[in-house]
């Protein structure tokens, strides 16, 4: 298949100085938060280490600015690269909320707003040139897929208010502990208290973007990312589990490294999550595959 002319296109344009604004405005915002972050708190909301965050911005705004780049350099009618570049754009987005807090409000409406153009232009190449936006992957891969997705969002959708629906929990003789979302470790009993962690943020935030990104590649056919998708939160996942004893010590939980208490204390949003994950990866490398002739024009 002929490469498209982007010279014609005039949609791709004003996505690109969209993003590269956003982008822009993103690097100063993290040179903000590095130089003075802990002079403005309450707007950048109350950050421990500014510096790191800072830096961090910084690094994530250049990333995003790459792939506006070359997400109006794109020619090829390959569905996995279109949106592998479209999620470098839209994730950093809302990424960086969470680094730079208020300073990042307009960087991401450039960015969201330059990323809803490119897939609108998108979809006007894929009509032109003939061919289907969603792949022809087998109705049962979609819905296998799907199902792996929902399983994935149980923690986080009814981790908070549903018994045992939780990443984790734990009990002892002073209380009972519990991890919730977004980032949340409470302790129930006499002293009740309850503590935002950032590694506990870290966990659920990747478990909600990864979710999104696969929910969308996989019923667009997009394979390979969905399967990326899939193996990010597992491995997230796999690294929780380890990482609890050190989560829970915070709220003065006393329990050691791969004792019975560390493996009794996963909960059952987090083997439903695991679960979820097996099934999404799954689904992408189980049976027949046509996306690679249908979406690829191949």
């Amino acid at each position: 298949m002929e490469p498209i002319n982007n010279e014609s296109r005039p949609g791709k344009e004003l996505a690109f100085k969209l993003g590269l604004a956003g982008g822009g405005i993103g690097l100063l915002s993290g040179l903000v938060q590095l130089i003075g972050g802990e002079n403005i708190s309450t707007i950048t909301g109350h950050k421990d280490d500014t510096f790191i965050l800072g830096l961090l911005t910084i690094i994530i705004s250049g990333l995003a600015i790459y792939c506006v780049f070359r997400s109006s350099r794109e020619t090829k009618m390959d569905i996995n690269r279109r949106i592998g570049w479209f999620l470098g754009i839209s994730i950093p987005a809302i990424l960086c909320f969470f680094t730079v807090g208020y300073l990042w409000i307009l960087s991401s409406v450039l960015l969201l707003v330059s990323t809803g153009i490119f897939i609108n232009d998108m979809i006007k190449e894929f009509k032109e040139s003939g061919e289907s936006i969603i792949s022809s992957l087998p109705h049962w891969k979609r819905t296998v897929a799907l199902v792996g997705v929902l399983l994935i969002m149980i923690p986080l959708v009814f981790g908070s208010f549903t018994e045992n629906t939780e990443l984790a929990s734990f009990q002892d003789e002073e209380g009972s502990y519990y991890i919730k979302p977004m980032a949340t470790v409470e302790r129930a009993g006499q002293n009740s208290t309850s503590s935002t962690v950032t590694g506990v943020l870290l966990v659920h935030l990747i478990l909600l973007i990864g979710g999104i990104v696969a929910l969308i590649s996989g019923q667009l056919g997009a394979r390979s990312i969905t399967i990326f998708g899939g193996v990010v939160i597992m491995v997230t996942l796999l690294f929780f589990f380890f990482f609890i004893p050190n989560i829970l010590f915070i709220q003065g939980a006393q329990m050691t490294q791969f004792d019975k208490d560390h493996f009794s204390s996963i909960s059952g949003g987090w083997y439903i999550a695991v679960f979820g994950a097996a099934v999404l990866i799954a689904s992408q490398l189980i049976g027949p595959n046509k996306e690679d002739s249908s979406v690829n024009g191949k």
